[in-house]
Order: C-alpha cells, then structure tokens, then sequence
C-alpha cells in the first residue's frame, strides 16, 4: 500500500535498514517493495549536496543510498532530503520541506534514533516543541565527533533539521537505540540527562526492550518505542 515514511541516519538503524533489505530480497510474492515508498529525512547537512552535485560521501543522501536506497525499489525521485546549497537557501528549503510533508499527505511511520544527550534529529533536549524544519549550528562537540567521518574534508557547521511539532504529526513512530554500559562517573557532571517522560510526551506510547547478547557494550539491547500518535485508518507502510 501506499506509505509515508521518515528515515533517520543513525548507526542504532543500520541493522534495520539492513533487514528491510532482506526482505525485499525475499523470493516470492512475500517480497518488500518499495515502489509505492515516499522517504523524508530528518535532517542534513548545508552546503554538502547541491541540488546540482554529487552528495558528499559523508551526507546523510550518501549514507541512506548505501544503506538503503539504492537496494531496494524505491523510486529516487520519493526519496527527499532538506538539501540546501547554502545558508542562503535554508529559509525556502524549510518551507518547502515542510509544504512537500503536507503534499504527500503526513507522515504514516516516522523511524527515529535517540542521542546521546536525549536529542532526535538536531534536536536538542531543550527544544521548542513547537519547532518546524529549521537551521541549527552544529556545536564543537558534534564537530568534533564528525571529523573523523569528514577528513580530509572540513565538517560542516550547519545542518537543517525537522522540528519537534513535525516530527510529532506523524501517525506512527518507532525509536530504535542503544543503551550503553558505562562504569560509575564515567559521565562528567555537567552532561544533559533526559527525562523519558518527556520524551514520551505522555501521547500514550509504548517503550519496548529487547535484550541483545552479542555486544558486552549493550546492557539492553535495542529499544523500541512503538506508538499511535495520530492514527489514521486506511493508510498503510
């Protein structure tokens, strides 16, 4: 059926993307298929995908084509991008990202990843809840974690992300992240904590936890945090 989708680059989702591929591999009629698949992701960076260019080995584009795209039967053209040249085109590119959501109808199932510090896209714990696609500034710390993905190449300092009251109008949300084993202290005090409760919003969503055995750094595996926010009958992913 038809589907709306959002896709978000994290490493808590590649061995989903992985499995989707598996699927559409499958032999038979019981095969995944795509074609009817419209993608919006939560974020990329500015100046690094020109609508021109070829997107930079290290943009979320590249990395959704790797992992995603480009094995399964989806049409290029329904996969979308908040891709800005410039931070010049950011105040268009946001407003026409957000009229192409409402186009296509909502969002059916949004895939989401969680920070570190509580963040989903470039959003951080402190974030209006009534934000929409906007420009953010990456901070040192970000960039410092990007360099190593950018060298030799600089890492951009700017980076276009859906807001929290879009990410909200989805019908469907599932939350796929990592929880980690870190020794007492190892966190220095200043380190933003996150309330689930706020995460949750109260819209009734369920956190499900399912344990992973195959990694000493994982104390619960995978969480999964499936709800209904705006369910709509009729439409399928």
């Amino acid at each position: 059926g038809r589907g709306i989708a959002w896709v978000r680059y994290v490493a808590s989702l590649k061995p989903m993307y992985a499995e989707l591929v598996r699927l559409h591999r499958a032999p038979g009629d019981g095969a995944l298929r795509f074609a009817a698949t419209t993608t919006f992701n939560l974020d990329e960076f500015v100046g690094v995908c020109g609508p021109s260019g070829a997107p930079h080995p290290a943009s979320y584009r590249r990395y959704m084509q790797q992992h995603l795209f480009e094995h399964v039967d989806i049409e290029p053209s329904r996969t979308h991008l908040p891709t800005a040249a410039s931070t010049d085109d950011v105040p268009m590119v946001c407003e026409r990202y957000e009229q192409a959501i409402r186009a296509a109808g909502g969002i059916d199932l949004q895939l989401l990843g969680l920070g570190r510090d509580g963040h989903i896209g470039f959003n951080e714990p402190t974030s209006s809840l009534a934000s929409r696609t906007r420009l953010k500034t990456l901070t040192g710390a970000t960039l410092d974690v990007l360099r190593a993905t950018w060298a030799p190449d600089a890492p951009p300092t700017h980076v276009i992300t859906t807001g929290v009251a879009t990410i909200l109008e989805a019908r469907r949300c599932l939350l796929l992240s990592a929880l980690l084993v870190l020794p007492q202290g190892a966190l220095a005090a200043d380190t933003p904590q996150i309330d689930v409760q706020e995460v949750t919003l109260g819209n009734g969503m369920r956190w499900r936890l399912f344990e992973r055995q195959d990694s000493p750094t994982i104390a619960a595996g995978w969480v999964a945090h499936v709800g209904s926010v705006n369910e709509r009958p009729g439409i399928t992913g």
